[in-house]
């Protein structure tokens, strides 16, 4: 097997702006933590695809190809590949077979948080490119109604090709709509519903690949927030009384996570309210209740911040309850 490749930095440096809002919003020893995450290379992380294998025989297949890998303790369908490069995995035949997907760890909290069971209705507001709609799924056991958006026609595209190589059949209905309408056409329709919304991404920021930071700015927050705030409106209304919603990204900025369920606590007085989550993690930490002077809802406490790390990338995940 090849030596994973060692990628070096050219002189790209962080927005200024960006590390001082992150000096605002983090502890001391969480901005180190950040900052240095942005400067070296996440090791790749795998999936396991329940709906066509488990977990022992993914960890069999490893060692008979002599490939190292780690267990994750807490993620029991997760393995971290230290030694091996996406590209690599991709040539795998368990890759080809829709064996396994690779997916961040951070990537995988969301659907867990939402926990969708078999039988139920679940919506997947903005899915592309699947990881989230494909692992919901496997929780599912393919049994259900799981329905998958996303907008963006070439994201969509991608969205059923990998639908189609890890769960095959019709049990994923796909729609390429604005994820606006859901809330209107179909009130009410579904169990839970998962946002994992369109954002800034400084989550995945890497000093290793340039391109990551090119389009940062505050304007690009405001714009993201703008639609954030439609999306999620949307997704509460879609959403049963008595279920449950949770929205993701995968971004720091405080306007695009705490301020917009904040916003929509208000809007919905006494018709949602959030739900603490349980989620045992070094690297995780309670949501922020203050942001340039204003004071939020002291309830998005009980959403969560995940640090990056070497196998997690940034990510802000809130459990909100619709009430009945």
């Amino acid at each position: 097997m090849a030596k994973r490749k060692k990628l070096t930095s050219k002189t790209t440096e962080l927005p200024e702006l960006f590390k001082e809002r992150l000096k605002l919003m983090l502890q001391p020893t969480d901005l180190i933590m950040t900052l240095s995450s942005f400067s070296k290379e996440r090791n790749t992380t795998l999936r396991v695809n329940t709906l066509k294998t488990d977990a022992a025989t993914v960890q069999k297949w490893l060692q008979q190809n002599g490939i190292p890998f780690v267990r994750h303790n807490l993620l029991e369908f997760a393995f971290v590949l230290p030694k091996t490069t996406s590209r690599e995995a991709t040539e795998w035949d368990i890759y080809k077979e829709g064996k396994i997907y690779l997916q961040n760890l951070s990537s995988m909290i969301p659907p867990l948080i939402l926990n969708p069971q078999p039988g139920e209705s679940i919506l997947d507001l903005t899915a592309a490119p699947g990881s989230k709609t494909t692992q919901m799924a496997a929780m599912m056991q393919a049994k259900g109604k799981l329905t998958a958006n996303d907008k963006n026609y070439p994201r969509y595209k991608r969205l059923e090709a990998n639908v189609a190589m890890q769960v095959g059949g019709d049990f994923v209905e796909i729609h390429n709509l604005p994820g606006e309408v859901f809330g209107k056409q179909y009130a009410e329709q579904f169990d839970r519903v998962l946002i994992d919304a369109p954002c800034s991404s400084e989550g995945q920021f890497s000093l290793l690949q340039p391109k990551t930071l090119h389009y940062w700015t505050r304007h690009k927050i405001k714009e993201m927030v703008f639609k954030q705030n439609k999306l999620l409106y949307s997704a509460i209304h879609a959403c049963k009384p008595g279920g449950l919603i949770v929205y993701s990204t995968c971004t720091f900025a405080p306007e695009e996570n705490e301020m917009v369920v904040s916003k929509m606590l208000k809007k919905f007085e006494g018709q949602i309210k959030l739900e603490p989550i349980e989620l045992k993690l070094p690297n995780v930490r309670p949501g922020i209740t203050k942001w340039n002077d204003k004071e939020l809802d002291p309830t998005v406490k009980m959403a969560l911040r995940v640090i990056p790390t070497q196998e997690f990338e940034g990510f802000f995940v809130a459990k909100i309850r619709k009430l009945g």
